[in-house]
């Protein structure tokens, strides 16, 4: 494919009225995409655009414009550090580079593993040919330097003509002095929408912030709202945003019934405030006039998403888990459904592009059933990188509880990587076999024992090489066996998972970290969670 595109920048001068006295200087940098050519009634889903920024100091974007010359579905763009796509030689000409346009599937782009790697910079309405996101005066979203836009788009050709059409940004950035607040981003998305037919209906979804802000900054849910985007399709006519306390009371903070062709985001100012709100809710509504339920999923299909900026030091996203229920009809005869929010995603915004270290399982205690068992600590660490944690216990008989008795508990980890996670380790890795370094676990004996207080699990140089482009891939490190006195009139030994740390190397350099990068940062991902508060309770029979 050709790469012919163009990229300016000047300077320009934007007036505020009413918001203060000075006026504020923005930098804008331009840039046109090579043009894509549709059949007519043709569709494209399998395409990524990328643009290299070239930037050796970050960028503070406080607004984005998008136009396009017609045919664009839509499209949702990431930033990403350079290096993360480059060609494939196998399957890409010779002449590819890093910038231009190319096959998703071929150079391993997900958009889960490009939201982690880098962020989410914008997300195009559906078939709108202009929209601006703008946030409030000096908000912006800060691209790390040597950054590269990358966007998975769909393009859908309703004419009976074949169109070639492009689209066009306008980045206006900031200089970091005029910067009060940096963004971070909301993603929720609803996957289990079964819209019924000739009707109206409302889908509706509710998610736990205040249990996110508790688990992974020790605080109430505490941060402002500055930008809402929701995204459906043609069959969308409705979005509403609110704030829910625990008392059910509701506040809401963007409302829509735009349509399909027309910018659904809108600017929050003056930001609001969550106010400690526990959850935060969303709506969409459709108009399905056909005869067939209509599910999630691209062409032919709907979605019910979307995406908030937001200060307050979280990255968060979620998604439904099981089906949609009916919950009742409205006065204007609406079928509204209710889903159930999933596990959310929290990473904390350190600085200086360090992840934070959230906490996994924390307040949960799981009780071993049975003469032996496996129970799962649920890890997230980076906010893509998955990990299961398993701790296999026995049951201690009480026979063998006497004064003065050791007995010998057998316990072993098992890390189980998930699909997404391969996935993203794979695109890190370029398809080559990536190695499990190291692990350990951090065991607190905390009650039913009389020595020791805490073990080490270690699994350090665990001997495996794995291929992740195969999907979730097991890694079974060795079983420990640890010594303790049990006292004689305990019913369970309870066991904190103090820590888990998990280092991986990788063939290529690798920019997602929690912490200090270790000495020899080449290739490496250094990932850790704390659970501080996950007991895993053995039963004495």
């Amino acid at each position: 494919m050709s790469r012919t595109h163009r990229t300016s920048m000047i300077l320009y001068l934007v007036l505020f009225v009413g918001c203060g006295d000075a006026n504020s200087e923005e930098t804008l940098i331009s840039h046109d995409f090579e043009p894509i050519e549709i059949e007519r009634g043709g569709e494209i889903t399998d395409l990524c655009q990328s643009w290299k920024l070239n930037n050796d100091e970050p960028v503070y974007m406080t607004a984005i414009q998008q136009t396009n010359g017609g045919g664009w579905h839509h499209s949702n763009w990431f930033f990403v550090p350079e290096g993360t796509y480059l060609p494939n030689p196998e399957v890409e000409d010779a002449d590819a580079t890093e910038e231009g346009t190319w096959r998703c599937e071929e150079r391993g782009f997900r958009e889960r593993g490009a939201a982690a790697l880098g962020g989410v910079l914008f997300a195009q309405s559906t078939q709108a040919a202009q929209e601006e996101q703008r946030f409030p005066r000096g908000a912006a979203l800060v691209i790390p330097p040597r950054s590269v836009i990358v966007g998975d788009v769909h393009l859908l050709n309703l004419t009976e003509t074949r169109v070639k059409s492009s689209m066009r940004f306008d980045l206006a950035t900031l200089e970091e002095v005029d910067v009060k607040t940096r963004l971070q981003l909301v993603n929720f998305s609803n996957g289990s929408l079964a819209i019924p037919p000739r009707t109206e209906s409302r889908f509706a979804m509710a998610c736990d912030m205040g249990s996110v802000y508790q688990a992974s900054l020790g605080t109430a849910a505490d941060y402002n709202i500055y930008y809402v985007l929701p995204h459906y399709h043609e069959w969308g006519n409705y979005f509403r945003l609110s704030l829910v306390d625990e008392a059910g009371n509701e506040e809401t903070v963007y409302e829509t019934n735009s349509l399909i062709g027309e910018p659904l985001g809108g600017t929050i100012d003056p930001p609001i405030s969550s106010n400690g709100a526990r959850y935060l809710r969303y709506e969409c509504g459709y108009d399905n006039d056909g005869d067939d339920v209509i599910t999630w999923g691209f062409g032919g299909h709907e979605m019910c998403e979307f995406l908030v900026y937001i200060d307050g030091g979280l990255k968060i996203a979620g998604g439904s888990q099981g089906a949609a229920e009916q919950v009742g009809v409205d006065d204007e005869a609406r079928s509204l459904f209710e889903t159930q929010c999933g596990p959310l995603n929290a990473v904390s915004d350190l600085g200086g592009g360090a992840s934070g270290i959230p906490s996994c399982g924390a307040g949960n205690t799981f009780l071993v059933g049975g003469s032996s068992a496996a129970q799962t600590v649920n890890c997230n660490i980076a906010g893509a990188i998955n990990v299961n944690v398993q701790a296999e216990v026995r049951a201690i008989p009480r026979a063998a509880v006497v004064p003065g008795a050791t007995i010998d508990i057998d316990l072993s980890a098992r890390v189980e990587i998930d699909e997404d996670t391969a996935a993203l380790l794979n695109t890190i890795s370029r398809g080559e076999p990536a190695e499990i370094k190291s692990s350990e676990a951090v065991l607190n004996f905390v009650s039913g024992v009389q020595s020791p207080t805490s073990t080490t699990l270690g699994l350090t140089d665990v001997p495996c090489s794995v291929d992740y482009s195969g999907g979730a891939v097991p890694v079974v490190p060795p079983t420990a066996t640890v010594r303790v006195q049990v006292a004689s009139d305990a019913t369970t030994v309870d066991i904190e998972l103090g820590e888990f740390t998990l280092v991986t190397r990788t063939p290529s350099p690798v920019y997602l970290t929690t912490g200090e990068l270790p000495d020899d940062p080449m290739g490496q991902i250094l990932a850790q969670c704390t659970a501080t508060e996950a007991t895993i309770q053995i039963p004495v029979e």
